[in-house]
């Protein structure tokens, strides 16, 4: 009777640990279950057709405003500033004079070329009185043809001194007017009224009223800039163009392309000095075919792809694609206008076993 309640007992304990394992076992099942509302939703896909859009390349540059040319005045000889005939900041134009020189060592300078002028002109003056004789006793045969030449030399020689004198006389007397080389802004006067200067001292500059853009870009490789309009935009708010004129033949220490951009509104709204900075227009397209940037798909290789929608599903096409803006992409060929093309949820296609149509959902 003993031995079978211990039979009985050990069944009902053995009973009872198995039923426990079992409901525990499904309590962890029970925890493992994601409810619907919690799972993913499905991939949306949406398709629409290309439509047709202005695309414009433009390439970042930065840049100063600076004058097209700058030329030092400086005196041809030695003076005293005896009046300044320009105001700073002034236009000037070519030939106008700009300072006055005179003074002791210019008045020595003059009175001695004009003292060898005077003294030359009377050499050749006996000189050709000689000359005049000669030829007559030459006729007469009272003195040798060779003593004619000699007088004639010596004349010739008179007179080529006489003549340099003369030139040296008027260079002075026209240097002693420092006139502006060029038309342009009398600018950064260093001199003033009463003094000492030697020749080739700097004395002032003028600068061209021509301005251009020295700007600093990079590029991509092969494209051409020269004659590409250039969108300008000035510190101070002004908005202007102009066009890129040369490239430099050597970069910036950083490695940019260096250009220069000329224009009549950036010589009539810019100043000397300003920074600035803008656009190149590399390229302009009018009215081509294009798809939002998320209806494009990559392979490894880097090919462009769209998928077109139809009745059988959706079908995987390669495309060319050219220039990218705000979001959309130029389509140059793989499909027209009216293809329906795949918009949102191409790359979940894309990256699903595309060598299969894709059923369109009901």
């Amino acid at each position: 009777m003993k031995s079978y309640a211990t039979g009985t007992l050990t069944l009902i304990a053995i009973v009872a640990v198995l039923g426990g394992a079992l409901w525990l076992n499904a309590f962890k099942s029970r925890q493992n279950i994601v409810p619907i509302s919690t799972l993913p939703r499905l991939i949306t896909i949406e398709a629409q057709h290309p439509v047709r859009r202005d695309f414009v390349q433009r390439l970042r540059w930065f840049g100063q405003v600076e004058t097209k040319s700058i030329v030092r005045i400086n005196p041809l000889v030695d003076g005293r500033i005896t009046s300044i005939e320009a105001q700073d900041g002034a236009h000037v134009r070519k030939g106008d004079v700009l300072f006055t020189l005179g003074g002791p060592r210019v008045a020595h300078e003059e009175a001695l070329l004009s003292q060898r002028v005077l003294a030359l002109e009377s050499q050749v003056s006996r000189a050709e009185t000689i000359v005049k004789t000669r030829l007559r006793a030459v006729a007469e045969k009272m003195v040798k043809r060779e003593d004619l030449l000699t007088a004639q030399e010596h004349l010739d020689q008179l007179k080529c001194e006489l003549s340099a004198s003369k030139q040296r006389l008027a260079a002075l007397k026209h240097a002693l007017f420092v006139r502006s080389p060029m038309d342009g802004i009398f600018t950064n006067r260093r001199v003033h009224v009463g003094q000492e200067v030697d020749r080739g001292v700097h004395l002032a500059d003028v600068i061209s009223t021509g301005l251009r853009i020295t700007a600093r870009l990079f590029p991509p490789p092969g494209v051409s800039l020269v004659g590409k309009r250039v969108e300008v935009y000035g510190a101070s708010g002004v908005e202007t163009s102009g066009t890129v004129q040369r490239v430099m033949p050597e970069r910036s220490p950083g490695g940019a392309t260096v250009v220069w951009i000329e224009g009549d509104e950036i010589d009539d709204l810019l100043r000397p000095g300003e920074g600035v900075s803008g656009w190149i227009v590399l390229k302009t397209r009018k009215g081509v075919l294009s798809v939002p940037e998320d209806a494009v798909v990559h392979d490894e290789q880097d090919k462009a792809y769209v998928f077109v929608k139809n009745v059988k599903g959706y079908q995987k096409k390669a495309v060319e694609i050219g220039l990218e803006q705000g979001g959309w992409i130029e389509i140059v060929s793989g499909i027209s206008i009216e293809d329906q093309v795949v918009v949102r949820g191409a790359y979940e296609l894309f990256y699903r076993d595309f060598s299969k149509a894709y059923k369109v959902a009901d």
